[in-house]
């Protein structure tokens, strides 16, 4: 989706064609804070996709559809935020599906941690710029 000098290159992780929609859909990681709700990480998600710059290049990419942007925002610590409704009803994503994409993170936050405190053994603090 890099086709203009004026905007940065974004690509969603999923472009869906059905029934003269497009559903551009965006998938994030985050952790949950006391700044920012996990609704309001979802709107700027969504933001990020619906903007002048990006809707004239995917209507090059992907013409003849009304566009709709679906952000799918998970729970650092595994749990799948409200926000996700809009975008859950318009995939009509299954509740064993949205098991599976938690576990999923569950998983990946695991072995993140894990791989970082196997360094922290290795190597001590000192090297790690602490």
């Amino acid at each position: 989706m890099c086709e203009t000098a004026t905007a940065p290159c974004i690509k969603p992780d999923l472009v869906i064609h059905t029934e003269g929609v497009i559903l551009v859909v965006d998938v994030q990681v985050s952790w949950e804070s006391v700044n920012r709700t996990m609704s309001e990480v979802w709107d700027l998600k969504r933001r990020v996709y619906d903007q002048v710059n990006f809707r004239e290049v995917a209507a090059r990419r992907w013409p003849g559809g009304c566009f709709r942007f679906c952000p799918l925002i998970l729970g650092a610590r595994g749990f799948w935020p409200r926000c996700n409704q809009v975008t859950e009803d318009l995939l009509r994503i299954p509740g064993h599906l949205k098991a599976s994409c938690v576990n999923s993170v569950l998983k990946w936050g695991l072995s993140l941690h894990s791989a970082f405190m196997r360094t922290v053994w290795a190597k001590g603090l000192s090297e790690l710029g602490q």
